[in-house]
């Protein structure tokens, strides 16, 4: 990448005047010149009504859109009315889910775990200022590494449950060999919640970005009766950004949603944030290529009010070597599961880290890992499955690729 260019994050499902449409429509909400811009476009009847409903709601935006344009004339009666429907579906939704976390909130308090409300959770009413705006299809809460176990023992005896068993007695981060933990629960309506401890799932991630100055500089947040916190504003963004482009190097895709997370972040709150505590952390956690590409996108194609100075320093940045190869491996992981190891392994910034995380990680995991990884009924055979493991991994490393 030459010093001229930033490479630019895909919207998704958006180059065409549905895109476009849809693209000024969400603007209006801090721009309201976009209002005339997306009128004209839609008079010259290039916007398919018809899917613009399934684009919008596959996007995650539908009750935004609503929002931004009731009361304008802007769309067709019954395309208003439907969006009007994802609204308050949403609301519903959100408030059910929101009354729920307020209660689990309650108990990890009164066990004093502290937690940090992550993205939808974090963003729909703090951000949005309007729980019916940001859908949420799972609740993610962090919690620091040593309140892992208080955490599963906390939401298990709530009636949570965790994929792979309910034998989480004396969990440790290092038994999931990932950022965090999914738990579900059916009633009074489906919640999935993620308990993460670290913010990144790739393994470099969780070596290179220290989560103290996460903790320290959150925000306090209030939801219903019980003070929790949220990512600070330099956090938040840090966060999103990598959010979103690790996904889409891993997926190949993303949803507009995740990128207007971001764009509300910035033109809501964009005169608070410290931009040169944000990008000298971005340096320092070599997350440099996210904020990069989000914020230039952000700013060139929506709007977003981001200060001349601050790009100019954007585009001068550089990505570590570090960075660029864990950003190399990142990207391996989306071809197969089987390159995994070998990304991860290739990635760890020296080779401390790397016998580190091929001793402990690939080749002798802990024998809770073992147990969830491949449902050992009897302690005796556990010592079997590590040969087997060994086995398998040079198996799907040496075998041909078709």
């Amino acid at each position: 990448m030459d010093a001229d260019t930033v490479d630019q994050v895909p919207t998704g499902p958006g180059g065409d005047a549905n895109g476009q449409f849809l693209r000024l429509c969400l603007q209006a909400r801090w721009n309201p010149a976009a209002v005339d811009a997306a009128r004209a476009l839609s008079k010259r009847d290039q916007v398919d009504w018809k899917m613009l409903l399934p684009h919008a709601r596959r996007e995650g935006v539908a009750p935004l859109l609503y929002d931004a344009t009731r009361g304008q004339d802007l769309l067709p009666p019954w395309l208003e009315q439907e969006l009007e429907r994802d609204y308050f579906s949403t609301a519903r939704r959100n408030l059910l889910l929101f009354d729920e976390l307020e209660g689990i909130l309650h108990v990890l308090e009164t066990a004093d775990v502290p937690a940090v409300l992550l993205k939808g959770a974090a963003l729909a009413e703090a951000i949005y200022g309007n729980l019916a705006l940001r859908p949420m299809w799972d609740i993610d809460l962090l919690v620091r590494e040593r309140h892992l176990r208080t955490t599963v023992r906390t939401l298990t005896g709530l009636g949570f449950r965790a994929p792979g068993g309910d034998d989480l007695d004396g969990l440790t981060p290092r038994d999931v060999h990932a950022n965090q933990l999914l738990f579900t629960k059916s009633a009074p309506t489906e919640m999935p919640i993620e308990v993460h401890w670290a913010l990144f799932w790739f393994p470099y991630y969780q070596q290179a970005v220290p989560m103290d100055w996460f903790w320290r500089t959150a925000l306090p947040a209030r939801l219903g009766d019980v003070d929790t916190r949220m990512l600070g504003l330099e956090a938040q963004l840090l966060h999103l950004c990598g959010h979103l482009v690790h996904h889409q190097r891993t997926e190949g895709a993303l949803r507009l949603v995740w990128l207007q997370d971001i764009v509300e972040v910035v033109a809501r709150f964009g005169d608070r944030v410290d931009w040169d505590a944000l990008m000298d952390r971005a340096a320092t956690f070599d997350l440099v290529v996210p904020v990069r590409e989000v914020l230039w996108q952000v700013a060139e194609d929506w709007g977003a009010p981001i200060p001349a100075a601050v790009l100019d320093r954007l585009r001068r940045l550089r990505p570590s070597d570090r960075e660029q190869r864990a950003l190399a491996g990142l990207a391996a992981t989306s071809r197969s599961m089987d390159t995994y190891a070998l990304a991860s392994l290739v990635a760890m910034p020296d080779w401390r880290s790397r016998l580190g995380f091929l001793w402990h990680d690939l080749l002798f995991p802990s024998p809770g890992f073992m147990r969830r990884r491949y449902a050992i009924r009897h302690p005796l055979l556990l010592p079997l499955y590590y040969p087997y493991r060994w086995i398998r991994g040079v198996w799907a490393a040496l075998r041909p690729r078709r």
